[in-house]
């Protein structure tokens, strides 16, 4: 690993070292001669070896992920990640260790495929080199002017075969749109990204898209992991009641009298507890609820409310509450003990927005048996598998697009299941079944790395 030495990355705290022959350092960017050092130290509870170039002026501190443009606020920027991709390169040469695979996260590392392919300094030494570009927001692309080009170290704007610039978006440089052009393949773990890629709406820049889209064949996308740990019912002291999968129902039950007792609600076992995340219901999604308000407010169900930071929307389930009590019940503050809590407590979990965090808590719900009924965006993130439409392996209940009428239908369903013990019991336990550790994902990227490392280099359209 090659990143940058923040101040705020302490020597003692991560063991970092010197280097020898790396004390001091001429990084050759264009036409500059830039002096860094660079430390040794090692990935925490590995053998994984990483590298800190230590520059004071260029990283003082760690810098937001944002587009970074210089126009108007004269910062160094494009210097400051430039460096990096370049530094990177030079230190493997001086190292005399040629990779297989190069993995560059985000935009700041994206202009390196470029450099690679594009660069006489670098095209022959990395000719057998992959590298993957790590997508993890469209929004921000590392742009940069034109006129920074020979600051950044490029020696003439490359096009491709069709004369379509592999480097520029309009009038500026884009680092990102650089690597999605020239590198071997694309990666994303970031489900609310797919599937505004996936969308005919994206408001992702047009450039960008054309870039992705002359790429679709080599757009690969997982799943991404959730720590077990933390979140594990079966060793989680934040809930009432440990509980494994053999154990779910007594286990279940015994969360969800606990969660009722301490809200001061009626414990009534044929009433199924609905706890529904603000945090992850969109505008558009609180629209819903609010619409849906008459429809929802007819369902044996208890609807608890947490994460609530919007005073608007407090002031609106507050009345809610005061109106349906005991139906609706708002959790003022949440923290981390209450939020285990609610989801282990609780039967379902309502989901009538597609975010990124969102994705995250189908994943929660199902390893805590609670049943996610959730706005369906179709791509290969979702979590959750319909049970009515495929009662042997779903494992929660969706609905297309914000419309009541679905959504009230999807609930309807989950209810109509939720009245028979024996097929409850077995969806609970289907979705406790689910491994989301990041453990499978790391398999699935290293299959990767063994696929492109026998690919011939991408040479672009």
């Amino acid at each position: 690993m090659v990143t940058p030495r923040y101040r705020t990355i302490r020597e003692r705290r991560f063991g970092l070292r010197d280097v020898a022959r790396l004390r001091s350092l001429n990084i050759n960017v264009g036409d500059q001669s830039i002096e860094c050092a660079v430390k040794s130290g090692f990935v925490t509870g590995s053998k994984v070896q990483v590298y800190f170039l230590d520059n004071q002026n260029l990283y003082p501190k760690p810098i937001p992920d944002a587009d970074c443009e210089d126009d108007e606020k004269k910062t160094t920027y494009h210097l400051t990640f430039s460096l990096l991709d370049h530094a990177a390169l030079q230190l493997m040469m001086l190292l005399n260790w040629i990779p297989d695979i190069i993995h560059c996260n985000g935009w700041q590392t994206a202009l390196l495929p470029y450099l690679m392919r594009c660069c006489n300094n670098y095209r022959e030494i990395f000719a057998q080199t992959r590298t993957i570009v790590h997508l993890h927001n469209l929004r921000n692309q590392g742009l940069f002017s034109t006129d920074l080009a020979a600051e950044i170290g490029i020696e003439q704007i490359e096009g491709n075969e069709n004369s379509q610039p592999l480097l520029e978006s309009g009038s500026k440089i884009s680092f990102l749109k650089g690597g999605l052009n020239t590198t071997d393949l694309i990666l994303t773990l970031n489900s609310s990204l797919l599937s505004e890629i996936c969308s005919t709406e994206t408001s992702i820049d047009p450039d960008l898209m054309q870039a992705i889209n002359n790429r679709r064949d080599e757009l690969y996308s997982f799943q991404s992991g959730i720590d077990v740990e933390k979140w594990n019912p079966s060793q989680d002291t934040h809930i009432f009641a440990q509980y494994t999968e053999e154990e779910f129902v007594e286990g279940k039950r015994a969360n969800r009298e606990a969660l009722l007792k301490d809200l001061d609600l009626p414990v009534e076992p044929a009433v199924p507890v609905i706890v529904i995340n603000d945090s992850l219901v969109t505008d558009e999604g609180f629209k819903l609820l609010k619409d849906a308000e008459e429809e929802l407010m007819k369902f044996p169900a208890k609807f608890i409310f947490f994460g609530v930071k919007d005073a608007a929307r407090e002031k609106l389930l507050k009345s809610w509450m005061k109106k349906h009590k005991p139906k609706v019940f708002l959790v003022p503050s949440t923290d981390e003990k209450s939020e285990h809590r609610l989801l282990a407590g609780a039967d379902m979990i309502l989901i009538p927005s597609s975010i990124e965090t969102s994705w995250l808590y189908q994943m929660y719900s199902l390893i805590y048996g609670t049943v996610p009924v959730v706005l369906n965006v179709s791509n290969s993130f979702d979590s959750v598998v319909d049970y009515t439409a495929d009662d042997v392996n779903g494992n929660g209940f969706t609905f297309n697009g914000l419309d009541i009428k679905k959504m009230i239908k999807a609930l309807k369903k989950a209810l109509t299941v939720y009245r028979n013990d024996a097929k409850w019991e077995e969806l609970c336990r289907r979705g406790m079944r689910n491994d989301f550790g990041w453990t499978g994902v790391g398999a699935k990227v290293a299959e990767l790395y063994r696929e492109i490392k026998d690919r011939p280099p991408y040479h672009g359209q």
